[in-house]
C-alpha cells in the first residue's frame, strides 16, 4: 500500500526509468485483489484506487504484477520465476 500511496511518485519514476532501459518490473502483492480493494485501516486511500493505479502502470510501463494469497505463495512464485529464468539462461536463451 505504501508504494501506491506515499511512494507512488517515486515508483512511477522508477517504472519510467525501467521501461526506458528495457527492464521489466514485477510487483508482488501480498494479498488478493479483493483484499486490496477492501483497503487498509492505516490509510485513507480507497483500495479500488490502488487497483486502478496498478493497472495504469501495467498499461503505461508494462508492469507485471502478481496477487499472492500470503507470503508462502509469494515466496513460491518468486522461487519458481527465478528457477525458470535460471533454466533459460543455462540453456543460453536470452530472457526478456
Amino acid at each position: 500500500m505504501g508504494t501506491m500511496t506515499n511512494g507512488y511518485v517515486r515508483f512511477k519514476k522508477e517504472m519510467k526509468r525501467a521501461a526506458d532501459n528495457n527492464i521489466k518490473i514485477i510487483l508482488v502483492i501480498e494479498g488478493t485483489r479483493q483484499k486490496v480493494i477492501k483497503g487498509h485501516k492505516f490509510t485513507k486511500v480507497k483500495g479500488i484506487s490502488i487497483v486502478k493505479k496498478i493497472n495504469t502502470l501495467r498499461h503505461r510501463y508494462g508492469l507485471e504484477f502478481w496477487y499472492c494469497i500470503n507470503r508462502k505463495e509469494m515466496a513460491d512464485r518468486i522461487l519458481d520465476f527465478y528457477f525458470a529464468l535460471g533454466q533459460e539462461l543455462h540453456k543460453g536463451v536470452k530472457c526478456e
